[in-house]
């Protein structure tokens, strides 16, 4: 997917551009996660249809606690961390998620 003009997400409300990096063949990233490893040729072309890739900053909120889900996000390179915020206005670190691993 080769998107050269930036748009706008009113669910994050955060404006980014979609780039489809030559060097990633994500066919391959796809088959190497467990749930996706069984698809033809076929299913993961259609399922790579509608990827997304984004680079996040480090320490960037990927997803709102409370938000509604909006996708699934599936981690290529770096880690993500889940966190919960209680009422007490505490934050607990619940996990870590790497690379292939998804949410």
């Amino acid at each position: 997917m080769n998107v050269s003009e930036p748009f706008f997400d009113e669910e994050w409300d955060s404006e980014f551009g979609i780039a489809h990096r030559e060097d990633e063949d994500i066919e391959a990233i796809l088959r190497g996660i467990e749930i996706f490893s069984s698809l033809t040729r076929e299913e993961l072309s259609q399922i790579e249809r509608i990827i997304h890739l984004r680079t996040y900053l480090p320490n960037e909120v990927i997803v709102q606690q409370g938000a509604p889900g909006v996708g699934m996000y599936i981690i290529q390179t770096g880690a993500a961390h889940v966190l919960l915020e209680v009422p007490q206005g505490e934050v607990i670190h619940l996990a870590t998620l790497g690379e292939r691993q998804f949410f």
